[in-house]
Order: C-alpha cells, then structure tokens, then sequence
C-alpha cells in the first residue's frame, strides 16, 4: 500500500498541431478495438479500488511541456513524503497528514490566458492535509498570457491548514512559519 519512486525521470510532451501526448500510443495498445471485439463486456463490474497509505519520492525530474495547452512545468523533487489518509479517485477526495517536501526545484509557465468556464465549482476535488513542511524549495511560476510572476525562495516554511474548500474558494491557515525565506508577486496591468 506504498507508492515509492527514487531516481525517476519523466518527460511528458504534446505538440500544437497533435493532440496526443508523447506516451499516448502506450494507452492505445491497450484500447485497441480487436482487444475490444474479442471480448464481451462486462457490465456488473466495479470501478477499480486503489488503498494508498504512503506516498514517498526521492530524486525525482519532471519535464511536461503541453504547446496545445500552454502549460510548461519542470521540476526536480529532491524528497517528498505524503502519508495517505483518502484516497478515492472516484469522487475526487483526497486527504493527507502531514507532506514533507524537501530539496525542491520547480518552473511553472502557463502561456495562454485561462478559460474561466473551463472548470466548474462541482468538479473541484475535496483536498485535505493537516501541515506541509517545507525545506529548500525553489519555485517559479509566470502567467505569461496575463503578466503574472512569482518567485519563492523557501529555506524553511511551515503551514497547519485547518480547512481547504476549492469550491467556495477558501483556504483556512491556522499558522504560517517561514524562515530565511522570500517571495516576490509581480503582475502589470494593460495599458489603457
């Protein structure tokens, strides 16, 4: 029930002008119609049950650059330790103790404005996790398309949630702890 990955590398890609990603062929071997025809359907069949109680990452690179999007990330995760308390995809509910997170190097682009109608308050997920700790991250993140920007430099940084709710917009922080830590927001409003 222990999801471990160390020393991993993943580079996910999708072009403008494809709207399958880099691995897509992968899941399509596997939906082939033959494989389809051969076999009958099983109507009685439950969803697939996943029980995760440990998450733990070490050493872990990650490029995704989807052009259709506009969303660009690269990160290098030196550990991430995440103990499970809910995890069930089906209704979008996940629920965490307390994620320690180390040694964290990350850029986040997005390049095109967002949809505001693209996602609904009904489709947000329940997120909940009692603390983060946090210990030399490094974090970079641009809203090109609407002149966003801000860059985190955390040494040390500690936050006890009392409640997330992605739907009414709420994030409820019983206590904050940065050391040796900055963050700097820049955004430019148009010229009128």
């Amino acid at each position: 029930n222990k999801i471990s990955l160390q020393d991993f590398t993943g580079n996910i890609s999708r072009t403008t002008s494809d709207s399958a990603f880099n691995f897509s062929y992968i899941i399509n071997a596997f939906n082939s119609d033959s494989l389809a025809e051969s076999s009958p359907t099983d109507t009685t069949s439950k969803p697939w049950s996943f029980k995760i109680e440990d998450i733990v990452l070490q050493k872990i690179s990650i490029l995704y650059d989807d052009r259709l999007t506009g969303n660009f990330v690269e990160a290098t995760i030196g550990e991430l330790s995440l103990p499970v308390r809910e995890f069930e995809p089906s209704k979008s509910i996940y629920t965490a103790g307390k994620i320690k997170i180390e040694n964290v190097h990350a850029v986040i682009e997005q390049r095109k404005a967002p949809d505001i109608n693209q996602q609904e308050a009904e489709s947000l997920p329940t997120i909940e996790f009692e603390e983060i700790d946090l210990r030399n991250i490094t974090l970079s993140y641009s809203q090109l398309a609407l002149k966003q920007y801000l860059h985190a430099e955390l040494k040390e940084a500690f936050i006890d949630i009392n409640e997330i709710d992605l739907t009414k917009n709420l994030i409820d922080i019983n206590n904050v702890s940065l050391q040796h830590s900055s963050i700097t927001y820049n955004f430019y409003q148009p010229e009128v």
